[in-house]
């Protein structure tokens, strides 16, 4: 099953900008292949185990940050948003991070990168990605099929899952069994067959008489054979 695009943002960057990004994604993968959390989660859902549920399926994260994203307070504080360990967006992003999803930050309306100071232990790594521009106006078209492309770069990088590795090592396996197997065959059907020949002595056709001469007595303890008899039978 392909994997979905988590789309992560804040309400308070540019909401019609979001949706209009999200529609553009959707018409390119798939209409349930963005997840976006305004219709994304079903109500009565328990909002941490849905999110996991949907970052287990999810492929890549599209993380939208407008400029004063870095900075941005709650309300009545002049604490950082993301430096409150129970932030959505911070839980969003350090979880595609933990799990090796890979992270698209999309700097909206020329929003800078955040520097790695600027953000908590948990979001260093977001720094590590390449942010890509989403302009308002006529460049947004360009801009988003950039993303697109981009997008589809990143999923196809994503490992395989579990099922599909087992069903590949599976199929190697037999070849190996079956391979093997012909060899064995090949190598028994090709063996050199060993042609032994019978001495006259010990033919059927021998002369009963004679053959009795060639054989071996037991003398006094000691094997001996008529000599005589050996040395005539040969000499023919």
């Amino acid at each position: 099953m392909a994997k979905k695009i988590f789309i992560s943002y804040r309400r308070r960057g540019d909401p019609d900008k979001v949706d209009h990004l999200a529609t553009i994604l959707r018409t390119s993968f798939g209409q349930k292949q963005v997840f976006l959390d305004v219709g994304g989660i079903e109500g009565a859902s328990k909002w941490p185990q849905a999110l996991h549920r949907q970052l287990a399926s999810t492929g890549a994260m599209v993380a939208l940050l407008h400029k004063e994203w870095a900075y941005e307070t709650k309300k009545g504080s002049d604490k950082r948003r993301i430096d409150d360990p129970n932030d959505v967006v911070r839980y969003e992003i350090s979880q595609a991070l933990a799990n090796n999803i890979p992270v698209l930050p999309v700097l909206l309306d020329g929003a800078p990168m955040p520097e790695p100071d600027q953000l908590p232990p948990d979001l260093k790594a977001l720094w590590l990605f390449q942010g890509m521009p989403l302009q308002s106006g006529e460049r947004f078209a360009q801009d988003a099929e950039a993303i697109i492309r981009r997008l589809r770069i990143m999923l196809d990088k994503r490992p395989r899952n579990n099922v599909h590795l087992a069903v590949i090592a599976t199929c190697i396996l037999l070849f190996a069994i079956i391979l093997g197997v012909a060899l064995a065959l090949y190598l028994f059907a090709n063996q050199p067959i060993l042609v032994t020949t019978t001495p006259p002595y010990l033919s059927s056709n021998y002369p009963s008489q004679e053959l009795e001469t060639l054989i071996p007595q037991q003398r006094d303890g000691k094997v001996t054979v008529l000599s005589q008899s050996l040395n005539r039978k040969f000499a023919r």
